[in-house]
């Protein structure tokens, strides 16, 4: 994986360049291009998912905060997942809503974007508990932050596989979400909780042995898959060649930059990775607001 500041050090290493103003160009380049690449395609590792529950007669609810685009919406009830219907158009929103707060339900079908801070659930919840679900995409923040590298960290497997504990570490809440290697193991593993200065939790279970008083590191990480991460750097350094009207350097790298996002789009561009799709009412899923038809003599 390429953190934060190995993309910047790679990207002065191929441009020869480490004066301040190309630092600064390059780590602007190195968002533009991180942020260029999610939004060129539809890529299923950027979904997830957020949850809250219902609120007796509330008809609105705040969208997670790290939301880009809402991609569906369900109202769980008694074990049962319904699956609602997007209204965009705010006219038809208001005509089916004249009635208020009168007409309430459980049984939802219908939510609205609003503003693009919530959602608005119709018929509005009549009774509290219910667990509401959003898929969608998650917007991504620019990199910012180098490597930490303070004190040392341990693990005694024996006690727990995913706790970490550092010596003279100030590990904070901000590095929930960052990556965590020591120098001695070749994995990374993403950081899912701090509990203090000097105890954080990973969200895979260590995969080697015992270590005690290592050197190590705390890398903020791009959201692409871990295969592609030169292509940050690579699209980086063809936009600085080509600012410098250096044409064949430029295409050098902006030809591996075009031929590695055909290869991650090849293998991350789509959810399933077999070759026959079945249709979901084939394998048994039903939407609850949308029942098979029965069959009547």
């Amino acid at each position: 994986m390429l953190s934060w500041q190995t993309l910047n050090t790679i990207y002065q290493d191929e441009t020869q360049d480490t004066a301040t103003a190309n630092v600064t160009r390059g780590g602007r380049y190195i968002n533009m291009v991180h942020r260029n690449i999610l939004s060129y395609w539809n890529w299923p590792f950027m979904e997830t998912s957020g949850t809250c529950s219902t609120v007796a007669s509330q008809q609105a609810y705040t969208f997670p905060y790290n939301i880009k685009r809402v991609k569906s919406v369900s109202v769980t009830v008694s074990d049962i997942v319904y699956s609602l219907k997007e209204i965009s158009d705010w006219d038809y929103w208001t005509k089916l809503n004249q009635y208020g707060s009168d007409y309430t339900s459980n049984i939802a079908e219908f939510y609205f974007v609003n503003d693009e801070t919530e959602i608005q659930i119709f018929p509005i919840p009549s009774t509290a508990g219910k667990t509401v679900t959003i898929v969608y995409e998650k917007s991504v923040r620019d990199l910012s932050v180098d490597d930490y590298t303070t004190g040392t960290a341990s693990i005694t497997i024996t006690t727990s596989k995913y706790a970490i504990t550092g010596g003279s570490t100030t590990w904070t809440a901000a590095m929930v979400g960052r990556y965590f290697k020591f120098d001695t193991d070749d994995w990374w593993y993403e950081i899912t909780s701090r509990t203090s200065n000097t105890v954080i939790t990973l969200k895979r279970a260590f995969g080697g042995a015992s270590v005690s008083g290592d050197t190590y590191v705390i890398g903020e990480m791009p959201s692409l898959p871990e295969d592609f991460h030169d292509l940050i750097w690579l699209g980086a350094v063809g936009r600085y060649w080509t600012l410098k009207r250096e044409d064949n350097h430029a295409a050098f790298y902006l030809r591996q930059f075009k031929d590695g996002m055909e290869k991650m789009k090849q293998r991350y561009g789509y959810k399933s990775t077999g070759q026959y799709i079945s249709s979901y009412r084939l394998i048994g899923v039903t939407d609850p607001n949308n029942p098979p038809p029965v069959a009547t003599q």
